[in-house]
Order: structure tokens, then sequence, then C-alpha cells
């Protein structure tokens, strides 16, 4: 920022307070008034005194959740016969039939070939088409008895159903025989692994396990490598798992599952994590069961139909139900939501959580069933599953006695899941649902609520009536049409009551009378809604607070208006009741504190006229109205009023009679006030407060008017009466010190608004001297500093600016550091300029955040020392100056400073470009050597002209073109060589012309450049005076030579441009 800019800125905040009054009105004369009555007025209400009976609550039904009986011991996986694809009725008869003819094939091929060497080979196909027989007669005994079964459970047939697989096994024993006469026969054949595998199968097949064993057994042991074994060993799994030995049957599924591509794979895995389930290794079983869903899902988004790949694709389903239970007893943390899309998948994600929800209900995992049924709602909270999943959660907690819990899952279930609910529109159609809940629900608040009411009625304790608040709140916002609707208003009004909560009580005793008159609670609740209206109507203070300044009439809120409609049924009711006089004064007051003065004062006659004792209700009656008249400024209707109440002895022997005087006393200035109201404003105001100050001349009162005179002259644009009066304020001993203070600072910005700056400076450093320790004294040090040394008062303006420095304690103090370095810079002389650049380098290194105005700084001190011919200290500020800029965000001061300390520091190439000298020994280095000190001067001077700055630039084109102008005088004055004829002198000269001639062009063309971008960018300096200069003796009919020696002998020394 530039020190004029920063100068103009800071006088302009000095001035701009000057357009706003800083004035405010003295207070009317000490003296009391009628307004000073709401102070005692705060002291008149009370409360009717009066007892509330005791009620008693009804009896509560008391709460009763079930948990569910779950024995998770009993969960046992599914048979491998379950995963595989059964094919349909016909298929099976087809391949029933196909099965008969083969083995009828074979069997006549057998006997034919009873004594070939190929008879083996025959009796290992009959034998596997036996066990295929056998197979498929099982299947249709079981698919019949299965069928048997489910009738006999509807109760269709009378008799059990019995198994009977003698049809199948036969098969199986025909098919032992062929594989043992194989293997006798053929002990070494490479099939002997077949025959021993089908073997321990069909003995399986016939419940013979201890036989089948020894031929499982064996085949390990004598052909380990066969895929049989893997076979027998699933085999051998299956026998021990169907037989619940986990321990026995997880090494077989092991083997098996280690053989990634075997058809047994996926069976094995699931198999094994089941064994690895009932033995404890839950996190173990988990990850088998990975791996099951992880094959199963592979397979099914490889599109594999095939009979192998549907079976892994169901195992992989199966797996993923059981998966839910596994992860419930592993005990991982973390959300499950994760784990089960990163395991299954999404689609099967919220019957997991579900299964998830349910299974931690079961085992009492209460936290961990609420989390999940909570995520399950919010995912799709109008389902109406959503219902009954907040339902269960409630049910575990009431189940377990957590009350807390109980009560916090109940409230969201009512509030979210009620009549008025978004869920229960949503679900609007299903309207047994949705009686159903409403039933289940009103009848579990209620029952809840007086309990809790009962509770805090018996022990007092805070957090059950805390509860049951709660309660009665949620039951009136979610049941609005139930018969119990007047007993639990009632109650809950009569608990308010009880806790002093007294508007709410009201209201709840007046709902039973509004809408429940017939009901068992009406009466007592007309008298309970009295009571608690009354203590709960504002006290004075709170509906001064709430009318606030306002004369209008402000609208009662209900409370107000209910006590007011309560009080004339109850007076109606019961007229000669002993505190009917405290009523009507409380009614009558609360129409005077809201405005509704005609109304009041209606009461508060009819209060006076029915008292002649002089009780306290009356004085205060009388207080009100003449407050209301005061309030109203009537004060003709005011002395009328004090007339009328006079008439009444109590009135006119009261202590009321001599604020009277009192309050005429002070019309006078509360007229004057008033007067800024009307048409006439501030100047007319003025002109009565001058009056008065007049009248009571040097007194209190009297400067008290004069400056409230000032105030509004100075507000009505009088500024001359306005000093003159504030003058008299200062001067006077009876004003006081605030007055004063504000006097003088009026005084201090109207002599500088009006353009006294002298007198200004003045009266800034005399409340300088007088208010040291005010907040303004600080600003006023600057502003009269600044003032100063507009003035050209440098020796004044430099004691305030340091004296401001060392008060202030604001971060923008530093600024003054960098004003006190100019005021020396101005002063032009060697030792000032020393005292200027030690201020500027405090300021520079100072915690001052103004980058544009360290900007500066930095050229300035770079400039002095550059004045002081010290090269190096200037050439580091201008540095410095380049540097700094780039943190100055685009400020276009900045970069003017900035391209100008870029075009000092370049410079230096320009000369060191002139210092070289063609010589007649040299001619050839010395050119070579100054074409290229000015390509780098060129380059260097490109950096300038990116600052984009007017001035620099046509400085940088300027320089440029003198650098072509040098270059080519300095050709053609380069020495000729001795020994030229005339005619060789003239040629060898018009050579040299031709030579220098391009740089003579160029040197045209950048001053004419600088020249045009002067006049387009404003860039009007001594720069652009040389490009006009010098392109004047470059212009055609000028002779180059002479052009170029007058050059050549005189260099622009541009140093105070």
């Amino acid at each position: 920022m530039s020190s004029k800019k920063h100068s103009v800125m800071m006088l302009t905040l000095i001035f701009a307070t000057l357009l706003v009054s800083n004035g405010e009105l003295c207070a009317a004369p000490k003296k009391r008034t009628v307004g000073e009555l709401f102070k005692r007025l705060e002291k008149k209400s009370q409360n009717i005194e009066e007892k509330k009976s005791k009620s008693v609550l009804p009896t509560a039904e008391r709460m009763s959740f079930s948990q569910r009986d779950v024995n998770l011991g009993k969960i046992k996986p599914p048979s491998s016969s379950a995963f595989t694809i059964q094919r349909s009725s016909e298929e099976e008869q087809e391949l029933m039939k196909v099965t008969d003819e083969s083995i009828k094939q074979l069997y006549t091929l057998t006997k034919r070939f009873n004594k070939s060497s190929k008879r083996g080979e025959l009796w290992l196909r009959l034998a596997e088409l036996y066990s295929e027989k056998a197979r498929l007669i099982e299947y249709q005994i079981q698919t019949e008895y299965d069928e048997q079964v489910k009738l006999y459970l509807d109760k269709k047939i009378k008799k059990r159903p019995r198994i009977d697989l003698t049809p199948a096994q036969d098969y199986n024993k025909k098919g032992i025989q062929l594989y043992k006469w194989f293997i006798r026969d053929y002990p070494k054949d490479e099939k002997m692994p077949q025959a021993l595998f089908y073997l321990g199968y069909n003995y399986f097949e016939l419940l013979n396990e201890k036989e089948g064993l020894v031929y499982y057994k064996r085949l390990s042991k004598e052909y380990p490598k066969s895929k049989f074994v893997n076979e027998s060993n699933f085999a051998l799994g299956e026998y021990f798992f169907e037989n619940e030995k986990w321990k026995e049957a997880l090494p077989y599924y092991t083997q098996v599952a280690k053989v990634r591509r075997s058809r047994l794979y996926s069976f094995a895995l699931y198999k094994m994590a089941w064994c690895q389930y009932k033995l404890g290794k839950v996190r173990t079983a988990l990850q088998s069961l990975e791996r099951v869903i992880k094959v199963g899902r592979k397979t099914k988004g490889r599109g594999d139909s095939s009979a192998g790949g549907l079976s892994r694709i169901r195992l992989a389903e199966e797996s993923i139900k059981d998966l839910v239970i596994f992860y419930g007893e592993s005990g991982l943390s973390g959300d499950p939501t994760d784990y089960f899309i990163r395991v299954s998948g999404r689609k099967s994600l919220d019957k997991m959580l579900e299964r998830l929800g349910y299974y931690y209900l079961d085992t009492g995992e209460r936290e961990k069933a609420k989390n999940i049924f909570t995520q399950m709602i919010e995912k799709e909270p109008y389902s109406p599953k959503a219902y009954d999943y907040q339902y269960q959660i409630v049910s575990m907690y009431g189940a377990a006695g957590d009350d807390a819990q109980f009560r916090e899952s109940a409230f969201k279930w009512i509030s979210k899941y009620g009549p008025l609910s978004v869920w229960a529109k949503k679900n609007s159609e299903n309207e047994k649902l949705l009686e159903k809940a409403n039933v289940l629900m009103e009848s579990t608040l209620r029952s809840y609520v007086l309990q809790k009411h009962q509770t805090a009625q018996n022990s007092k304790v805070t957090n059950a009536r805390e509860q049951a608040e709660k309660g009665y709140a949620l039951y009136f916002s979610t049941f609005r049409k139930t018969n119990q609707l007047p007993q639990m208003h009632f109650f809950y009004a009569e608990l308010l009551f009880d806790e002093k909560k007294y508007k709410q009580a009201a209201e709840h005793y007046l709902w039973v009378i509004d809408n429940a008159n017939d009901s068992i609670y009406a009466e007592k609740s007309l008298f309970n809604a009295l009571l608690a209206l009354d203590k709960g109507l504002p006290t004075d203070k709170e509906m001064k607070k709430i009318v606030g300044e306002s004369k209008r009439k402000v609208p009662f809120d209900s409370t107000i208006t209910d006590f007011i409609k309560t009080s004339d049924r109850y007076l109606s009711k019961y007229p000669n009741a002993e505190n009917r006089t405290s009523i009507l004064y409380r009614v009558g007051n609360l129409y005077y504190y809201y405005n509704h003065f005609e109304e009041a004062e209606a009461k508060f006659l009819e209060v006076i006229k029915s008292d002649q004792k002089g009780s306290k209700y009356a004085l205060w009656s009388a207080e009100s109205i003449l407050s209301m008249y005061e309030m109203r400024k009537d004060y003709v209707g005011l002395v009328k009023t004090v007339d009328v109440l006079m008439q009444y002895p109590t009135i006119a022997k009261s202590r009321l009679a001599p604020k009277i005087e009192k309050i005429k006393q002070n019309s006078q200035f509360i007229q004057a006030k008033n007067l800024e109201e009307t048409d006439k404003g501030m100047e007319e105001s003025a002109k009565a407060f001058e009056k008065i100050a007049q009248t009571n001349n040097d007194t209190e009162l009297g400067m008290k008017a004069a400056y409230n005179a000032a105030v509004n002259y100075s507000k009505a644009g009088n500024v001359a009466q306005a000093v003159g009066l504030f003058t008299a304020v200062f001067q006077s001993k009876k004003s006081s010190d605030k007055n004063k203070q504000a006097a003088l600072q009026y005084l201090a910005e109207s002599s500088a608004q009006m353009g006294k700056y002298k007198e200004a400076a003045e009266f800034y450093e005399l409340y300088v001297s007088k208010y040291p320790s005010d907040k303004l004294s600080i600003q006023y040090l600057y502003n009269a500093a600044l003032i100063r040394e507009g003035i050209l008062y440098y020796t004044a303006a430099l004691k305030n600016y340091e004296a401001y420095y060392k008060k202030s304690r604001s971060n923008e103090k530093h600024t003054v550091l960098y004003r006190i370095g100019r005021l020396w810079e101005r002063r032009r002389k060697k030792g000032n300029f020393n005292k200027a650049i030690d201020y500027y380098k405090q300021y520079f290194h100072s915690p001052a955040n103004d980058i544009e105005l360290k900007v500066e700084t930095a050229f300035r001190l770079a400039y002095l020392y550059e004045w002081l011919k010290d090269t190096s200290k200037s050439d580091f500020w201008y540095l410095k100056v380049v540097g700094l800029e780039k943190q100055a965000r685009g400020s276009l001061a900045a970069k003017g400073y900035a391209a100008e300390a870029k075009f000092k520091l370049v410079y230096k190439h320009y000369l060191n470009f002139r210092s070289v000298k063609i010589g007649l020994q040299n001619a050839q280095s010395a050119i070579k050597r100054k074409i290229d000190l000015k390509a780098r001067l060129e380059k260097e001077l490109a950096s300038v002209i990116r600052y984009d700055h007017g001035g620099m630039i046509v400085a940088s084109l300027t320089l440029q073109g003198q650098a072509e102008q040098h270059m080519a005088a300095s050709i053609v004055n380069a020495p000729v060589p001795g020994g030229l004829s005339k005619e060789d002198h003239a040629k060898y000269v018009e050579q040299v012309g031709k030579i220098a001639e391009p740089f003579s062009k160029n040197a045209i063309k950048f001053y004419n450049d600088a020249i045009d971008k002067g006049k387009k960018l404003q860039g009007y300096n001594n720069w652009l005076i040389v490009a006009q200069h010098e392109l004047e003796k470059l212009t055609p009919s000028s002779d180059p030579a002479k052009a170029f020696t007058v050059f050549s002998t005189k260099m622009l020394d541009w140093k105070g441009l």
C-alpha cells in the first residue's frame, strides 16, 4: 500500500465517525416519577392463598414380557443329500428303465464271458449299475415315506409309516459280491481302488459300517494316490458326522478339502466348518464357510449349470444361512454389515441381518440385538416388519428388567409407530396391523406412566417424576381419541402441579373442563386450574420484559387468557369468596402490564370503590392508574385523574399524594424530550433544552439540559450552536465527568470535520491528556499524529506517533513505524535517511501482516541505500521487493514496486553491455560479447514486462531501444583500419552502416512500442520522454552516423526517474 493511499484511508476513517452524532441524551433530573413505580409494583402481586387437595392415582396394570425359549445346542447341520440336485420323477423313471436294460445286457455278458480274462471289467460295470439301482430304489422308497409322514403329521392317516430299504439293499449286496470277486481274481488290477471304494460304500449303505471301514482304510493305505481315497475320506467323514462324532469326522473332511479340484471340495469344506463349529473353533469354522460361499459364488458367476455346479451353488446358499449362527458365536467386533456384504454380497444382506438380530435376541446379547434391529429399521423404516423389530427391542429390555433401556426403546417404538406416525400412514391399508399396534402401545404406555407417577408420588424420586412426565407427553402426542384421555390429562396436571410447573398443569386441567366437563375429574379440574394459573402467572418484572417499551396493546398468552376466563367462571360460581378483591386486582394488573389500559382502569376503579378501608390493593390500584397516564404521556389526563382519585379519602391521605408534585416538576423536562418525536424535531427540542439551561444557569439540571441541547443541535446539523454548548458543558464545574468527556470528543471530531485541523489536533491531544485510560485515547493519538503530519508539523507528529506506538496493543500499531520512517525520509538529510532506514527496518521485521506495505517499505529501503550509494544493500532490498511481491496476492501496487525493483537490478546488465568497447584488435569478439549481453538484457527485461506495470513496460522498451541504438553506434563508431584509400574507406564506412542499420531499425521499433504502450497503459514517466527524444534523433532524415556519434558520447542518468 502506498503511503499516500494509506494516509487518505486513515483520514477517511477519522472523519467518517463525524457523519453520525456520538451523543446520547442525559436522563431526566434525579427526581422520582410515576415511572419509578414500576420498580415498586414488582412486589405487588400475590398468589391466591388456597391449598390443593391430593388425588389418589388408579391402580396401574403391571407389564410382563416373555423371552423366547431356545436351545442353540440342538442346532444340527443338514445332511449332504440335501445339496445334491434331485431329478424329477419322470427323469428317475427313465433312468430306472435305462439302468434295468443295462443290468440285463451286462448280466448276459458276464454269463457268456465268465471264463474270459476281461470278466473283471464286466463285474465292475455291473456292480456299479447295481449300486446305482440301489440308489434309485432307495430314493423312491424315501420319497414315498416322506409323503406318508406328511400325511401322518397332517392327521390324514392314522398309522405311523415305517421305512423298509430291503429292496434297495438287495442290490447293494449283489454289488458287494461282484466287487469281492474282482479283488479276489484281480488283486493287481489298476481298478482295485475303485472296487475297494465301492465295497466300503455298499457296506455303509447296508449299515455295516464296521466292514465298510475295513475297505476304506485298506484303500487309503494301499492306494494313497487314488482318486477314490478322496471319496472314501468323505464317506468316512460322513459316517462320523452323522453319528455326531465331530472330532473323528474333521480329519477326513480336512483331507478331502485339500484337493481343490475334487467334486467333493465344497461339501468337505462345509462339513469341516460344522465340525469346527461343534468343536468350539467358531472363527476357524467361519473361515471354512467363507471358502464354501466363495466357491459357490464363483461357480454361479461362471454360469455353471451342471449338477456339480448347482450343488456347489446350493451349498453356498446354505452356508450363507449358517454364516449368521457362526458369526454370532464368533465374537467378531465391528459392523456385521461390512462382513456379510464382503462374504455373501448385498442380495442376502437383509435376511442375514434379521437372522443375526434374532440370534442375538435368543442368546441374550441385548445390545447387539438392538443394534441389528435398529439398523434394519433405519434401512426400511416404514415396512411392517419395522414395527416388530422395534417391539422386539422393547420386549427384550422389558423381560430383562432394564428400566432405562426399556423406557428409551418403548418411547421410540411408540413415537415411530403410533397412530399419527409416518409408519402408520404408510401402512394404512393394513388395518389389522394398525389396530393391534395401537392397542398394545396404548396399554403399555399408560401402564408404564401410571406406575412411574405412583413411584414419584410415593418416593419423591426426581428421576421417577421425569420419566412419568415424559411418558405423559408421549401419550398425549400419540393417542388423541381414547376413553382414558380425561384421566390421563387430570393426573398429568396433578404431577405438573406437584413439580411447580403450573402453566402446563393448568393447560391439562382446562383440557378436562373444555373436553370432558361431564367426567368425574371436571369439578376438581376447575378449582385446581385457577390455582395453577395463578401460580403460573408471570411476575410484574417478567411482564414488563415481555411488553418492553411498547404502549400498544399486547395480546395475552394462553395462560393469562385462561386465568381471566377461569377467574370469571370461579367468581361467578363463588361471588362472595374471601379472595375476590385479590383476584380482581390480579386481573386488573394483567390488563395494566399488557397495555389494556381501559380494561385495567375499570378493574382498578372497581377495587378502589369497593374498598373503603385503604387496603394495599386500593393503593396499588391508584398507583397503577397514574402510571398508565404517564406512560401514554397524557399529562392533562393524569392531572384530571389525580383530582378524581383525591376525592377518595383513602387516596388523599395516603403516601401517594406527595408524589404528584414531583411528577409535575419533571414534566417540563419530559416535554422538551418529547419534542424530538414531533414534526419540529431535534432543532425545537434543542431550543427547549437550551431554554431550561438558561433558566437553571450553571446548575446540575442546567448543565444536563445544556448537554441535551448540544446533542440535539448536533443531530439537527446546527454544528455552530452545538459547539458553543459543548464548550460550555466542557468548561462548567457543574457538568458531569461523563458529559465533559463526550463534549471534548465532539469538539475534536467536529473541528476535524470543519477543516480546522490544528484545533482538531489540539483537542485530540487534550482528550488524550485528560483521559489517558479511555479506549478512544489511543485512536485519538493516531488521529492527532496523522493530522500533524498532514499540516507539516513533523515534530509533533513524530511525538504522537511514538506515544501511540508505546500505548497501542493492536497488531496494527506497527504501521506507525512506517509512517515515522516516511517523516524522517522527507527531511532529506543523510542523518535523517539513516533514521528513516532504522524505522523502515523495524516495520519490515515487525509482525504486521500488510504485505503490500512491507513491499513498499522494502522498496524505500532499497531507494535510500541507493541514494547513499550503498549498492550491495540497495540490491539486497530490491531483491526483497521482488521476492516479497509474490505473497501480495495480485496487489497492483506491489507489482509496481516489484517491477521497478526488478528494472533497477536489470539495469546493471545494460551498463555491462555498454562497457564492452569495440577496438581494432578485438572487434569480432567484442561484437559477439555485446550481442550476447544484449540478448541477456532482453531476457531480463522480459521478466520486468511480465509484471504488466505500465511505467516499467515503457522503461523496459525504451531501455531495449537504447541498447539497440548503442549497438548500432558502437559498430559505426568502431575504429577504422589504417592504410585504406579514400575509395576503400568510403566502402568500409558504407558496409559498416549496413551492418548497423538493423540495430538502428530495432531501436526505432522499441521506441515506437514504448510510446504506444505509454499512451495505452498511461505509463507516463521520464522513460517515455527519453523514447520520444531518441526517436527524433533516429528519424530517416537524420544522419545515422551523427546520431550514433552523439549517443555514444552521452548516457542517460535515470536515478531520479
